[in-house]
């Protein structure tokens, strides 16, 4: 199982512990996996340049906040059939790689366990019903009606990005995640692995749906810690 990491930065003051949770994870070979940034042209980018396989510089003044043109950019450049899309504040928890290769291989979109920096459940497996709601981990029966994959990070293939671009019209703040959810809602295979867990990196704390009302205890995944 390959993997092309996109990683969309901005001021990039993470982007060397991101970069070291991907490259220190069990069992993934250099072959197996590549690095792409894209963002501005600046100091964090020259910091970890000799880590990565390839950036692409972004002018963030041509449209602000053009999130959707860089994440589909980043995407053409990718190499593997398998794509992690993530911000600049996401790292990846032990046995990320492993959980992956111990998952099923059959799907188009696939989502994870997001928790905050603290350890509660961030907007990972979650339903636009109103009021949104947390969806427990093994339910898998709403992924053809009102789920969506939020921005901050998701895996997918390729080749289905490419058949299924995000909205270029539209920029960050604009519901880009959640147009792009509701078009591919009833073309993809969207599932969820329990087993690769992501950690925000900055304070992203949310109040809605109530962290109190995951379904799945906080505390399974509150020691999981980022890859070093």
């Amino acid at each position: 199982m390959k993997w092309s990491f996109i990683i969309s930065y901005l001021d990039g003051i993470y982007l060397e512990q991101i970069i070291n949770s991907i490259k220190n994870q069990n069992n993934l070979t250099k072959d197996k996996f590549e690095i792409i940034l894209i963002g501005p042209d600046n100091e964090a980018l020259h910091r970890v340049k000799p880590l990565i396989n390839n950036n692409i510089i972004f002018n963030e003044t041509l449209i602000p906040g053009w999130i959707t043109m860089k994440k589909n950019l980043a995407v053409q450049n990718a190499n593997f059939e398998n794509v992690c899309i993530m911000h600049d504040y996401v790292g990846l928890c032990e046995n990320w790689y492993n959980g992956y290769l111990n998952f099923e291989n059959d799907w188009d979109v696939c989502s994870n366990p997001i928790r905050t920096s603290k350890g509660s459940r961030y907007w990972d497996w979650i339903t636009l019903k109103r009021p949104i709601e947390f969806i427990s981990y093994d339910d898998l029966s709403q992924t053809k009606t009102n789920m969506y994959i939020g921005g901050t990070y998701w895996c997918a293939k390729r080749q289905f990005m490419l058949e299924n671009p995000l909205d270029i019209r539209r920029v960050w703040g604009q519901g880009e995640d959640v147009e792009w959810a509701m078009r591919c809602k009833d073309k993809w295979n969207y599932t969820f692995n329990p087993f690769s867990v992501v950690r925000l990196l900055r304070d992203k704390e949310i109040t809605i749906p109530d962290p109190a009302s995951d379904p799945n205890p906080s505390r399974v995944y509150s020691t999981m810690r980022i890859q070093t």
